[in-house]
């Protein structure tokens, strides 16, 4: 009963798009700790599932600065933490864009994020 309380509000339809996105991605990005938690600990939610945008919640975290969300996202093995957005902008790139440095050390310290990856413009976060 308490895990329906607690996503009563993120499951809710809305008229704006924006919140017509998938439960954990819209969790990510209002950085809410424990809606977050409860949907990873879910067998059926996919933790790399990106919004209508082709955004992953892990980009959205990131760029945001929300580093113990970015913590918690990073946990599931199956988290692309380089997957880049439509843009080429990865999560290390828009985490460094919005110069979150803390989200930037957590990132840097997971297998597979490459700091030199090029976005689409050939550019990388050094440029």
């Amino acid at each position: 009963m308490g895990m329906m309380v607690a996503l009563t509000p993120i499951l809710l339809s809305s008229s704006r798009s924006w919140e017509k996105l998938e439960p954990l991605w819209r969790a990510s990005k209002r950085a809410d700790k424990e809606v977050v938690q409860l949907l990873l600990a879910l067998e059926d939610v996919n933790p790399d599932k990106p919004d209508h945008k082709d955004i992953a919640p892990l980009r959205s975290t990131s760029s945001n600065g929300h580093e113990w969300v970015v913590r918690l996202r990073l946990e599931p093995d199956d988290v692309n933490p380089d997957k880049p957005d439509t843009d080429s902008g990865t999560p290390l790139w828009w985490a460094s864009y919005n110069r979150h440095e803390g989200v930037m050390k957590l990132l840097l310290t997971r297998d597979g994020v490459n700091p030199n990856k090029l976005d689409r413009y050939g550019e990388s976060l050094l440029w």
